[in-house]
């Protein structure tokens, strides 16, 4: 799985710094459908990506190594994360296992510090600022391929200098017997 993975730059433009962690549910196996990707963009922006394919086998991390570099590519013809997930949607058709994934695209511009986000059915991410910890609870859609040819929404915020994106996989905050809610506050605290 680490295989296909993205090499992630960790410093993708001037001021802007990344880091990556990726735990498997099963670390024996280290092999599953959680994804991430972080890549510069034309004119000082960066793209933060999250998904995460149903499974923890071989055949998720499969789906997962396609629709990474899918993301990628329709990242760079649109710098709008709303239509680049409504053009991943379309895609998921012709992906095995691919619908129902959940995909988290962030562009975040470094001149104007502002963050487009969009998420398709994806934990929101959390943004950490010298005011606190916020999750980003806009632009809410469903997972990839539910409404193959429906509109996606986008959400910006204005990023303080400093502060940080946390974005996760749902493992992160998911406990057996515990509501989701649940799982966000102890994440946001």
């Amino acid at each position: 799985h680490g295989a296909l993975l993205p090499e992630v730059d960790l410093a993708p433009a001037a001021g802007v710094t990344a880091s990556v962690l990726y735990q498997p549910a099963d670390p024996q196996l280290d092999v599953g459908g959680d994804w991430y990707d972080v890549f510069a963009l034309p004119d000082d922006r960066v793209a933060i990506a999250v998904g995460d394919v149903v499974g923890h086998d071989l055949s998720a991390a499969t789906t997962m190594g396609k629709l990474q570099p899918l993301l990628r590519v329709f990242a760079h013809e649109s710098h709008d994360p709303a239509k680049v997930l409504a053009r991943l949607d379309r895609a998921s058709r012709h992906v095995d296992r691919a619908v129902m994934a959940t995909v988290g695209l962030a562009v975040f511009d470094c001149r104007s510090r502002m963050l487009t986000y969009s998420c398709a059915g994806h934990p929101p991410p959390l943004l950490l600022t010298d005011e606190g910890a916020e999750l980003l609870g806009g632009a809410r859609g469903l997972p990839l391929g539910v409404v193959p040819d429906g509109a996606r929404e986008a959400a910006q915020v204005h990023v303080p200098d400093p502060a940080q994106l946390v974005w996760y996989t749902d493992g992160l905050v998911e406990r057996r017997r515990e509501s989701l809610a649940r799982g966000l506050d102890r994440l946001e605290r």
